[in-house]
């Protein structure tokens, strides 16, 4: 099996052994009136399914899509299941398609297109955005990767949000949850009155229980210190690389939170370095500048 890598497992491309070495096509004796094809698809003694699939621990293969399947998006060899996957973690999405569709860039790329079945009684226009973010973080090309609903905060339970407009045009991912934390307008007008926000899912990072952690990149819109507040505990055990937008809390605020890290400056975030990665912190020191 020819193998690459994608995410946290080994992607594999299937090949099945054509039984008897004396009768290389007692497999099958090809396809009707397709020579070319035939000969590809059988080379060298093998049948050249077209699937993908990945091996887990055990060393079980699992199917994961067809080979032709994959979209060529800007580089990038994208799996339509790993999109699919993401967007069907929510639970008002029955089910997902996601598809080619022809870019106007050069060289056959394309762009994405989720087709979304929603559950009944539910429309979707509220949750579009969930649905585009959870595309981007399968962008990734991660096989591990797992979207969850809801907002991310200092303790798990519930919190008030503005109701948002998604027929309205905006910069959605520059809405701060709470009021007083935005520094350019979204594109729209929002209310924090208690009474007319929505009541939306929270989590703390620290109840995940995750046992391994290597980036967490935070920008919630001057949410950033509740973020790390909920999640000192895995911060703390794990020791991840942390990037921290802040903008709206502060460089002060995160350095003085993330004591046992070395502090660098890019652009409007901070990467925190655990001061244990000496070679990372000697790297990073060298393209970047400490803040």
């Amino acid at each position: 099996m020819e193998r690459y890598r994608s995410g946290a497992f080994k992607v594999y491309v299937v090949w099945v052994p054509m039984l008897g070495a004396e009768e290389p096509n007692v497999f099958m004796l090809g396809y009707y009136k397709e020579k070319e094809v035939t000969e590809q698809a059988l080379r060298g003694g093998w049948f050249h399914t077209g699937d993908r699939g990945y091996l887990d621990e055990d060393g079980y293969l699992y199917f994961l899509d067809r080979l032709k399947d994959v979209i060529r998006r800007r580089g990038e060899n994208i799996s339509p299941v790993e999109i699919e996957r993401a967007v069907l973690a929510h639970p008002h999405v029955a089910e997902a398609a996601a598809v080619g569709v022809p870019s106007d860039l050069v060289g056959g790329e394309e762009e994405i297109a989720v087709f979304v079945l929603a559950r009944p009684g539910i429309d979707l226009l509220a949750e579009s955005a969930f649905c585009q973010d959870a595309g981007n973080v399968a962008l990734n090309n991660c096989l591990n990767a797992k979207a969850v609903h809801g907002a991310v905060s200092n303790l798990s339970g519930t919190m008030r949000v503005p109701r948002i407009n998604y027929e309205v045009l905006s910069n959605f991912g520059g809405i701060a949850m709470r009021d007083g934390l935005l520094v350019h307008g979204p594109g729209q007008e929002l209310s924090y009155d208690r009474h007319e926000m929505d009541i939306v899912n929270c989590f703390a990072l620290d109840d995940s229980q995750m046992s391994r952690l290597d980036i967490l990149k935070i920008d919630v819109e001057g949410m950033e210190m509740d973020v790390l507040k909920g999640a000192s505990a895995t911060i703390g055990k794990l020791k991840p690389v942390v990037i921290s937008e802040w903008l709206h809390c502060g460089v002060e605020a995160i350095t003085s939170f993330l004591k046992d890290f070395e502090h660098f400056k890019l652009g409007g975030n901070i990467v925190s370095v655990p001061m244990s990665e000496k070679y990372l912190i000697t790297y990073v020191s060298s393209r970047l500048d400490h803040a």
